[in-house]
Formats: C-alpha cells, sequence, structure tokens
C-alpha cells in the first residue's frame, strides 16, 4: 500500500508538475532570479550580510537557517546513489532541476515576506500558512492549518526521526554507543537550540552549517 502510495505521489506527474512549475515562474519573471544569482549571492554571503537586522538575524543566518533544513544525508546519499546509476548524465539533470528550482525558490520567498506578520513580541510569523489565510480566503484557512500540521508531522518524522536515528546508527558504528544514549543527547542539544527561538537557531546554523555542507 504504500509503495503504491510513494509511487503515485512521487511519479512521473509529480515530476513533471515541479518541472513545469519551474519552467512556468521562469519564464513569468523572465528569469529574473537566474539573471540575479550573482548579486543574491553577494548580498547573502558578502561581509555587509553578516549584519544583523531588527529582528536579530542576518541575511547570512537567514540562509544559513534555511540550509540547516535543506542539507542533510539525504542529500548526499541521494546524489550519490544517482551518479552511481545514472552516471554523470544524472548530475547535469540535476543542475537544470536547480535552476528550474530558483524560480520556485524565489517565488515561495518573495510571497513569505510580502504576506509575513509581526507579533506585538516582535517577533515574525508567516510562511505558506500566511500565504493561503491571506490570499485563498476562506477555503486557505483550513487548507493552512493542515500544511502546518503536516509539515509539523513531516518534521518529526522525515526530518528529526530519520536524522536522529542515522546519526545513532553511525556512532553505534563506529564508537559503539548504544543508539538510546546517542538519541537522548541529540535530543537534549536540539532542544535546548530550539527553546532560544530563531535567533539561537540562526546562530547556530551559521556555524555549523558550513562544517556541514564541506
Amino acid at each position: 500500500m504504500l509503495e503504491v502510495l510513494n509511487t503515485l505521489l512521487w511519479g512521473p506527474g509529480t515530476l513533471a508538475l515541479i518541472l513545469g512549475t519551474g519552467v512556468w515562474l521562469t519564464l513569468r519573471t523572465g528569469g529574473f532570479p537566474q539573471r540575479n544569482l550573482g548579486r543574491a549571492l553577494t548580498l547573502s554571503l558578502g561581509r555587509e550580510a553578516r549584519r544583523k537586522g531588527r529582528g536579530g538575524v542576518s541575511p547570512f543566518g537567514s540562509l544559513m537557517t534555511a540550509l540547516a533544513s535543506t542539507v542533510g544525508t539525504g542529500n548526499i546519499v541521494g546524489v550519490a546513489a544517482a551518479l552511481v546509476s545514472g552516471g554523470p548524465g544524472a548530475l547535469v539533470w540535476m543542475e537544470l532541476a536547480a535552476l528550474l528550482g530558483l524560480a520556485a525558490k524565489f517565488a515561495e520567498c518573495m510571497l513569505a515576506v510580502k504576506y509575513c506578520r509581526v507579533r506585538r513580541d516582535g517577533t515574525r510569523w508567516g510562511g505558506p500558512m500566511a500565504v493561503m489565510e491571506a490570499r485563498l480566503g476562506a477555503p486557505g484557512r483550513w487548507m493552512g492549518k493542515l500544511f502546518a500540521v503536516f509539515a509539523l508531522l513531516m518534521a518529526f518524522t522525515m526530518g528529526a526521526l530519520a536524522q536522529s536515528g542515522a546519526l545513532a546508527d553511525t556512532f553505534s558504528a563506529a564508537f559503539t554507543l548504544p543508539r538510546w544514549r546517542v538519541g537522548l543527547v541529540t535530543a537534549a542539544l536540539a532542544l535546548t537550540i530550539l527553546l532560544g527561538g530563531i535567533r539561537r537557531i540562526a546562530d547556530i546554523s551559521t556555524v555549523l552549517v558550513p562544517v556541514m555542507a564541506l
């Protein structure tokens, strides 16, 4: 059953929809993200990007926080598996998909910034949930709530459990450490960081993500 659902959800139709959306957004924006990629990297990685804004997060910290939830064992293993099974041609297709994905990511971030809200304590709230609620009317409210619930479930299952499980297996194989101890330490560290809010998450990400990516 799960295999049938996985094939249905991640089959050729879904891939065509994702790539087609990237093509449409690229044409609709006139290739704006691709044409300004150099400037975006300079603004995000340059010296000025280290300065924190009103929310206490710098542009560099914001970029590293986004990458922290993107780069992981799945990316590394997935790319390696694609190269082994598909050869150099797989890398070409991944690069083309990434170029089209720039437009999709640009549109997503632009909408998130446009419909971002500021709470009374100065923290910001936004994302796809806010966009759905603001632009889709009454249906957008329950759609946004469903999206938030599914994102939360995915974060705990595909993200937290998968990453911590892989980490525990690695330490167990390399240093013969009990998996449950590694899991407890990982959970404690993650909780300490998360309780500090977006500022602490960004500060930790600016240190760990560059090392992780390298």
